[in-house]
């Protein structure tokens, strides 16, 4: 493209230098060229132009898919976060309640001792 840009800037600078300076007898028929190379020039580059039109709007198409993709990669991933959140606050549940369930069997367990002392004061005779 910028090869092609170069070669169209090139050839309208020689037509116009041709025509301005009046160059001999085939002044008028260089310039009749460099207006019909000029003219192929616009057709190509107009033809370069519809053809990275093209090209743009399949870019912004491949673009529009990328962003579609990363919003639901977005949502997937506070979906994740979510759930972790909820796991953490059931396993926080879960020691809370190993803390109760240890408190428990301690109180339990002197109960239990309480008990024996108290059973063993009464001794019954057969």
């Amino acid at each position: 493209m910028r090869t092609f840009l170069q070669d169209f800037v090139n050839k309208a600078a020689d037509s116009v230098a041709r025509g301005d300076t009046g160059l001999g007898n085939g002044s008028r028929s260089a310039a009749e060229n460099a207006g019909s190379a000029g003219a192929e020039q616009s057709i190509l580059a107009g033809q370069s132009i519809r053809s990275l039109a093209g090209t743009l709007t399949g870019s912004a198409d491949t673009i529009s898919a990328i962003e579609s993709s990363s919003n639901q990669q977005v949502k997937g991933l506070e979906e994740i976060s979510s759930s972790i959140t909820g796991v953490q606050q059931t396993v926080l549940q879960n020691a809370e309640s190993a803390r109760d369930l240890e408190n428990a069997a301690l109180e339990l367990h002197g109960l239990g001792n309480e008990l024996t002392f108290l059973v063993s004061r009464f001794k019954i005779d057969k």
